[in-house]
């Protein structure tokens, strides 16, 4: 997960996109009755995530030279990384809720718990991203993509508030954490750029404000 980590904020690609990875990090899935990194949830969900730090890089590189061309295939490509994060909630949520131990039946392992909190705090913050990034350059999406990056932000933010941030628990929610108050901190700036954008008919949000939320997120750009 760290090459994915160091991709996303590093503003390059991740090599786990990859067709030839991908099938590698499939190949990796063991059956168990516990949660752990080679689980079917965790890899599949990592299968996911590589997929965003490439297209965060293009919607950087449209934003910072914006082109009068629509961004269909872009945008597309970042509604399909959304739809993948929904589906796999929807496969996993089941599962991933379930408070018993499948051997013991007496509650849930430490380090399940711990690795079912990661993973749904994860899918959370690349969904709160993802929307964030499709507000960018899509001005006729760009309210509704936003208002879904608050909301994933605000259950972010939830979640953090019943958990304390400096346990072994609480290490996957401190990206989580940045990144909702990065959204919510900006959330006024972003209104305003939205706002002119729609005026100007540009399809893109200002550069300076997503340079500033970029700042603030502690992310390349």
């Amino acid at each position: 997960m760290c090459q994915i980590l160091e991709a996303t904020f590093g503003n390059v690609d991740c090599f786990l996109s990859q067709p030839k990875w991908q099938k590698t990090l499939e190949a990796t899935i063991l059956c168990s009755p516990h949660l752990t990194d080679r689980s079917e949830a965790t890899v599949t969900l990592y299968m996911i995530l590589a997929r965003a730090p490439s297209l965060f890089r293009r919607v950087t590189n449209v934003v910072r030279q914006p082109d009068s061309r629509p961004q269909d295939q872009l945008v597309n490509c970042l509604r399909d990384l959304i739809d993948r994060l929904s589906k796999w909630r929807f496969r996993w949520e089941k599962d991933l809720a379930n408070d018993s131990d499948p051997e013991s039946g007496s509650g849930l392992s430490s380090a399940d718990s711990v690795r079912r909190q990661y993973l749904l705090t994860r899918r959370l913050t690349y969904l709160a991203l993802a929307y964030r990034f499709l507000c960018a350059i899509e001005s006729t999406l760009g309210a509704l993509a936003e208002r879904n990056a608050l909301e994933a932000a605000s259950d972010i933010a939830l979640v953090s508030q019943t958990h304390d941030l400096d346990t072994v628990s609480g290490l996957g929610l401190r990206l989580a954490d940045k990144v909702a108050q990065s959204i919510q901190g900006t959330a006024a700036d972003w209104s305003y750029s939205m706002s002119l954008r729609t005026s100007s008919n540009s399809q893109t949000i200002d550069a300076a404000t997503f340079s500033s939320w970029c700042a603030l997120l502690g992310r390349e750009v």
